[in-house]
């Protein structure tokens, strides 16, 4: 397997990700960040997911030729949380959308995630990396009855 290089960014994102468990990157693009989990032992599996096959297609190239192994991900055409199944992963990764879109992806599936009330969900955590919009999405959550467990600042392109 080739080492994975991330932005200070995605290694933020990364630093997020509980070790030993499944993971889901929802709208995966280039595939990195799962690429990073596998390849350093964090995750044992992961799902990467995307509404459109081109970045799939990408995606599944650029695994390929990091050498990670296939049997360790699926790669899924799908929108929001529609292609996961209940269990299989516990945290989901959305990275490098606006705020409203990943809001919209929680309100399509409003039990997606585990609670004490609903029982088993979709997963148990989320990494959120919302472009713009983050405090809108905030708000939404914490109105929403998530609980924000952390929140880091990295710079990326001057940004």
């Amino acid at each position: 397997m080739n080492s994975v290089k991330l932005s200070e960014r995605m290694q933020a994102i990364a630093s997020m990700v509980l070790p030993g468990l499944p993971v889901a990157d929802i709208g995966t693009d280039h595939g990195f960040i799962p690429a990073y989990l596998l390849a350093e032992g964090i995750c044992p599996h992961a799902v990467l997911t995307d509404v459109n096959r081109g970045p799939l297609e990408k995606c599944k190239a650029n695994l390929k030729e990091l050498g990670i192994d296939p049997a360790l991900y699926d790669i899924r055409l799908g929108n929001g949380f529609e292609p996961l199944e209940a269990g299989e992963v516990s945290t989901v990764i959305i990275a490098g959308m606006g705020g409203e879109l990943i809001q919209s992806m929680f309100e399509a599936y409003p039990f997606a995630a585990e609670s004490a009330e609903e029982g088993p969900g979709l997963f148990e955590r989320a990494v959120l990396q919302p472009r713009p919009h983050a405090d809108d999405l905030r708000g939404y959550l914490t109105q929403s009855g998530f609980k924000i467990c952390a929140y880091r600042l990295a710079r990326e392109r001057g940004r």
